[in-house]
């Protein structure tokens, strides 16, 4: 009987080095040939792969941002909030435009980015802090993308969780619950395995693309190597001669509406920021160059956010329009977004934060914090 525990005990070791050993050989195969890869498998072993590893250790069960109990217990001079682009998908939390406009102004910023949600679960998320808060922040970032034109009206929208406060967790929580202090390890130890990454991301979305499918425009100027989405991504977001768009598009402008309204309980002061995506900035670059050609590029891109900024200053709110900046770092040869992922790189949240440092500067002076 020992003898065959024995014998089972090697058996099963042997299988697991095996197993390690194939690994291990797989890990070190993709890293080697990566440069031979096609370039979406190639970007994302590369570059992109490490950036998911950064944002997961900031999120828990899936999608539920991590809030530090103190956060409850402080006041806050800002509060931003938006989807995965605010959070910091890809990124470090040092490199997040909030951390970074916080160090430079001396303000306290609380981010409030919410990955994979839209401007319905926003308000839910402010009107739940705000109401928490220990006193109501002078300003509340208000930043929407893209995609949020096509969320629906609020009260039609299926929420994922069934309260309020299953959009986030407190890290206390993660550190007495056995199973997410499993999980933190686990990413902590595999969390840089490319080989990881890559199970991850194939079992979550069955592709490298985060989101749905399409057909990616490839082109390359200098550093500046992206995998472009086609006008027929966009266009059930933006295009505003569809009316399914056109009915979306007022009822994003209902939820800032509502946004506007919340934060007025509260005496803070709503600005809104429509984050520009990259097709929309680096596009017409690479077709002034002749690397591409026209037609992959479509006007709406710009018109659609211009008559969002129209519509959202005749409700008398504050706007901020990012696209200026963005255009001239991407002149300057700056890589605002990844070359695969549509999320901000961390120069790309360094533009952000520049851009909200100058043009929130006489705001910013009411508070004793700015030198």
């Amino acid at each position: 009987m020992r003898s065959r525990l024995k014998k089972a005990g090697l058996v099963i070791l042997a299988l697991i080095g095996i197993i390690l050993a194939s690994c291990f050989l797989a890990e070190a195969a993709l890293r080697i040939f990566a440069p031979l890869f096609p370039a979406p498998l190639r970007v994302f072993i590369e570059a992109e792969a490490e950036g998911f590893w950064k944002s997961t250790l900031r999120v828990s069960r899936g999608c539920q941002i991590i809030l530090k109990d103190q956060d409850f217990n402080r006041r806050f001079d800002i509060i931003a909030v938006g989807d995965s682009m605010v959070f910091g998908s890809l990124v470090g939390e040092e490199d997040t435009f909030t951390n970074i406009l916080s160090k430079k102004s001396g303000l306290a910023v609380l981010n409030l980015g919410l990955p994979g949600y839209g401007p319905c679960d926003y308000n839910r998320m402010l009107d739940y802090m705000l109401g928490r808060l220990k006193d109501p922040p002078l300003l509340v970032l208000y930043f929407i993308f893209a995609d949020d034109t096509g969320s629906g009206k609020c009260e039609t929208v299926a929420c994922r969780y069934a309260t309020v406060d299953k959009l986030f967790i407190r890290k206390s929580e993660c550190q007495d619950d056995l199973r997410l202090k499993v999980r933190a390890i686990r990413e902590r130890i595999f969390g840089r395995s490319i080989l990881y990454q890559l199970f991850k991301r194939l079992a979550t979305f069955k592709q490298l693309q985060a989101g749905k499918y399409f057909h990616p425009i490839y082109s390359i100027s200098g550093n500046l190597e992206f995998l472009f989405a086609p006008v027929s991504y966009w266009e059930p977001y933006l295009n505003l001669k569809q009316e399914k768009v056109e009915v979306e598009f007022g009822y994003m402008l209902d939820k800032i509406k509502a946004a506007s309204a919340i934060t007025g309980k509260s005496g803070s002061q709503l600005i809104v920021i429509p984050m520009p995506f990259k097709e929309q900035i680096y596009l017409s670059l690479f077709i002034n160059e002749k690397l591409l050609p026209a037609s992959v590029y479509t006007d709406f891109y710009n018109l659609t956010y211009d008559k969002l900024f129209s519509d959202i200053e005749k409700m008398g709110i504050q706007t901020i329009d990012l696209r200026p900046a963005f255009v001239q770092a991407a002149k300057d040869n700056i890589k605002l977004f990844w070359s695969l992922d549509g999320h901000l790189t961390p120069d790309g949240h360094e533009v952000v934060a520049g851009v909200l440092l100058g043009k929130l500067r006489d705001q910013l002076k009411s508070i004793p914090a700015v030198k």
